[in-house]
Parts: C-alpha cells; structure tokens; sequence
C-alpha cells in the first residue's frame, strides 16, 4: 500500500501505510503511540518557542565528556573516530551542524516527526547538500542524506521496526537527548528508555536534559506538558533495570537562567522549575541474562 496524503490543520502530511489516520482527533495512529497534529500547526504557524537558534550551552560545557574537543576552537579531535551521533526528536536543532562539523564524527542521524522541521533544517545549512533520497528496503521513514548527516522524517519508536531495525540496532556510539524524554507522552518513558539502550553500543553514553517542574500552585501545571517534568529519582527508576551508569552532571534554575522563555510556566501556576543534565553509559560488554 503506497502512503497517503492527508489535509489537517490546514496541512498535507504523508502518511505511511503502517499508520491510520484518525480524522476527528486530528492524529496520525502508529502501534500504541499518538502523534497529535497540533505539534505541525505550531511549526506552520512559526510558534516554536522550543526551538533555540544557538547550540545548547551544555553541549558546548560538556561535549567533550562523549566526543573529546580541543578549548581553543571546539574542534573534537581525538583517537575515538568514526563516531556515529543520534539525535532524538531533532526538529531542525543547530546542535547537528556543530555535531556534524567534528572530525571525529562519521554521521550524526537526526529523527523527527514534522517535515517542516527537516525541510528547514536543510534550507538553512545548504553546505550540508542535504536532498531527499529514495530507499527502496523500507517505508517506514521519509529519508534526507547530507555531507555526514542522515535525517528520517516519521515515528521513532520505528527505529527498531523489522524493516530497517538491522541499520539502527546497537549502531550508535552517543544519543544526544536535548530534552527529547520531556517531549514525549509520560506512558511512553518507559519504552522510550528501553528504545535508547538498544540503539546505543555497549559502551556507549547519552547525554541527556530532563525538566523538573518542582513546585507550583496550580497542580495541573505540574503535571502538563510537554515539557513533562521529570525528576532525578525517575531519571534512574527508568534506567534500574540495566546496567547502566547514570551520573547527574549538572542542574540549573530555569526561571533564572531564562525568565523571558519560562514567563509561561510561572503564568500557568508553576514556581519553581530546573533543567537537569545526565550522562548516561551503557557497560562495553552486555550483561548475559
């Protein structure tokens, strides 16, 4: 069965076969998870306030613990070549262009839901040549192949479906989640989590952001999302059952760190809210069940 195209929000989107579309809720289907449409028409509309037009400041800090860089030039040289990068939920994120400009990094693999993103993430960094490319093993995901980067437009929970699961399976070297866990629905942690350890090599690191919304007056603002909040104790629920070592590297208050981006949390109720940065590394040798 070919993809179809449906018309939501105003919007054509491509919808693979394996999906169905739900006209009334506005949503596209795939297995047990809900990609609501609201997320494009805030991408049309140009209200993506999540989206930072500089790399993450962390990344910049840090970056060194998974790929090592000089101070001098943030080039990261080292004997570790050939590392393969994958970056969740990119959107259209300026982090992959300074991920992609290292000479130790093979490819950076970026996976998004909304084309508009990638479409401008590639109009943007035209250096890249990124183009649309056709790949006749699988429907699953709408491909774009650039200069070291490869970015898949659909669902990424199919990253491991039967279809292309042996391209993606333990290939990677680091996942950069620039809050990505935040972004999706909170039933979904779980699997979310389990989906990362398996794309990941053994000895492997992510470098993960979470959010925590820590008080409020208003408990609903607690609860909703996205950004959901999540906490360091859940951090490390969702990762006790690997091997895995988990290490808080920094937190930081982000309504004083960003008072401009965070006026609308503290409009919905919420009083205190922090960002919190992790690394995360899998054991080199896989623990034999």
């Amino acid at each position: 069965m070919r993809n179809r195209i449906v018309l939501c929000h105003g919007k054509k989107e491509y919808v693979p076969s394996l999906q169905r579309y739900d006209k009334r809720s506005c949503s596209v289907v795939v297995k047990s998870h809900v990609i609501q449409f609201n997320t494009i028409a805030q991408w049309e509309a140009n209200r993506i306030g999540f989206h930072k037009d500089d790399v993450n400041e962390w990344l910049l800090q840090y970056g060194h613990r998974i790929i090592p860089y000089t101070d001098d030039d943030v080039c990261m040289n080292s004997s570790r070549d050939n590392i393969k990068i994958l970056v969740p939920l990119c959107g259209k994120t300026v982090d992959m262009l300074l991920l992609n400009s290292q000479t130790s990094v093979e490819r950076v693999v970026g996976v998004e839901g909304i084309r508009k993103a990638l479409l401008e993430f590639k109009e943007e960094h035209p250096r890249l040549e990124i183009q649309p490319t056709s790949d006749p093993s699988t429907k699953i995901f709408e491909r774009f192949e650039g200069k070291n980067i490869t970015l898949l437009k659909g669902d990424f929970f199919d990253m491991l479906h039967n279809d292309v699961s042996s391209q993606f399976l333990s290939s990677f070297d680091v996942i950069w989640d620039r809050a990505s866990i935040v972004a999706i629905d909170p039933s979904l942690r779980s699997e979310y989590v389990q989906m990362l350890l398996k794309l990941l090599k053994p000895g492997g690191k992510i470098m993960l952001i979470a959010v925590e919304k820590r008080s409020g007056a208003v408990p609903e603002a607690l609860r909703s999302g996205p950004p959901y909040s999540l906490s360091e104790a859940e951090i490390r629920t969702l990762f006790s059952d690997s091997a895995v070592q988990v290490s808080l590297l920094e937190e930081r208050d982000d309504f004083a760190a960003n008072p401009e981006a965070s006026k609308r949390f503290r409009e919905a109720g919420v009083t205190s809210m922090y960002e919190i940065l992790f690394e995360i590394e899998k054991p080199k040798v896989e623990a034999v069940e």
